[in-house]
């Protein structure tokens, strides 16, 4: 009892620091005095407190990063809290990765080749995969996946309580985009809820992926029904709010994996019971009185065809071929990551894999792909995986294909979480044994 006690004391006195740290970056918003603590006082836990603890912190203040910063516009302090992060180790270790070393070094030569250069861009970018190969090289994430996931999600619930309650005290509305449904689907002006990101699809990703690290951590009784069934319900209501045809599709995904667990762990009282609240919220859903999903589902039957469904994106993405067709050698090296948008189209092609060719080249794409599994090489387990251990790559890699997610501060983290959820044993007993260097 008395070490049940130790124990329960420690996990509070470790939420203190985020506690704090949110309230600064919240007060920032008021005053630029709380957003310079709130940076001191993560940094100093970036550059000399554990790595482990370090990163728990990280994840909590992500989804807040967007208000983390001195003004609208402006960088977000979170972008130098992980390029901190980085530095400590380079310093702690004095190493780096032979493979992401050379991808940095044409990444940036191609920059200056093709004059398109872009120093928070690169920033961001290379920060991003210093920190994925630094963490997978060198955290215990067996240890502190619980913490990781559990600080991840309430964090992505804390942005969504803000940007809801959205005080004029603390001007929130300074920092996002106002993002109108229109008028066309016959329900006025309505705004479309997008968490503290300055877009609902890019906000949904976060959403999808708490859901899915919420199955996965009840699924190995590391979070009781209760709380689950509280934090899945505020994720699902801020979800709707978005109007995100994507989103509402997505949802399908947490859902399916919640019934594979279930039947795994041969819950069928559990089944049962979901089923019956799934057919239960379709019938009230179909009769018309949850206004989110009448606006949705008016929003998909308007569309007619695939490109007007997906928004315009599939003329998008033909479009960027073509100039891939045209440009044969800035489609194999790249076009460098500070290039505009391609010329013929001047818009952003809201598909993270062409994105990536574009301004990475396939060359460059291919060795990306590659440096990161050789850097998730040096922590993988080898155990027996299942469909729950996936779940948030699947969901991460569909909706990624509707997204510009290249130089978005949150993209490495969401692979961070999608790795970790591979590596998560399925039974707190089964630690399985680490592969070696290169291990597959």
């Amino acid at each position: 009892m008395i070490e049940l006690e130790l124990e329960y004391k420690s996990q509070v006195v470790e939420w203190i620091p985020s506690i704090i740290v949110g309230g600064l970056i919240l007060l920032g918003t008021h005053s630029n005095v709380f957003s310079i603590l709130a940076f001191l006082m993560i940094a100093y836990i970036v550059l000399f407190r554990e790595p482990e603890y370090a990163l728990m912190q990280m994840v909590f203040v992500l989804p807040l990063a967007n208000i983390f910063k001195m003004e609208p516009g402006s960088q977000s302090f979170f972008t130098y809290i992980v390029l901190l992060y980085v530095i400590a180790f380079i310093f702690r270790l004095k190493k780096m990765n032979a493979t992401v070393m050379l991808f940095i070094i044409y990444i940036l030569m191609l920059e200056i080749v093709m004059d398109a250069i872009s120093i928070p861009r690169t920033l961001k970018f290379v920060g991003g995969l210093l920190m994925l190969y630094y963490v997978f090289s060198e955290v215990d994430l067996e240890i502190s996946h619980e913490a990781v996931f559990k600080r991840y999600i309430l964090g992505v619930i804390t942005a969504s309580c803000i940007a809801r309650l959205n005080s004029s005290y603390f001007n929130i509305a300074r920092y996002l985009s106002v993002q109108e449904l229109g008028t066309r689907y016959g329900y006025g002006e309505m705004t479309r809820f997008t968490g503290l990101d300055t877009d609902p699809n890019y906000y949904a990703v976060s959403i999808i992926v708490s859901l899915c690290l919420i199955v996965l951590l009840y699924h190995r009784n590391e979070i009781k029904a209760v709380p689950a069934v509280v934090q899945a319900a505020f994720l699902i209501f801020f979800a709707l709010l978005t109007y995100s045809k994507s989103v509402f599709i997505m949802l399908a995904f947490p859902v399916v994996f919640l019934a594979v667990s279930n039947h795994k762990k041969k819950n069928y009282i559990l089944q049962v019971i979901l089923i019956v609240f799934l057919i239960g919220v379709a019938l009230y859903a179909l009769a018309g009185n949850i206004q989110a999903v009448n606006i949705i589902l008016t929003r998909i039957s308007v569309n007619t065809n695939l490109n007007g469904i997906t928004t315009g994106r599939i003329e998008l993405w033909v479009a960027y071929l073509q100039y891939f067709g045209e440009h044969i050698v800035k489609a194999i090296l790249g076009s460098g990551l500070g290039a505009d948008y391609a010329p013929n189209v001047n818009r952003a092609v809201h598909n993270a894999y062409i994105e990536a060719v574009y301004h990475l080249g396939i060359v460059g794409l291919v060795w990306l792909i590659y440096a990161l599994r050789n850097s998730y090489s040096k922590y993988k387990y080898a155990f027996k995986r299942n469909i729950l251990n996936y779940s948030v790559l699947i969901c991460v890699l569909i909706m990624y294909l509707f997204l510009n997610e290249l130089f978005y501060y949150d993209a490495p983290f969401h692979f961070l979480l999608a790795f970790m959820a591979m590596n998560t044993m399925n039974d707190r007993e089964d630690r399985g044994v680490k592969l070696s260097d290169g291990g597959v």
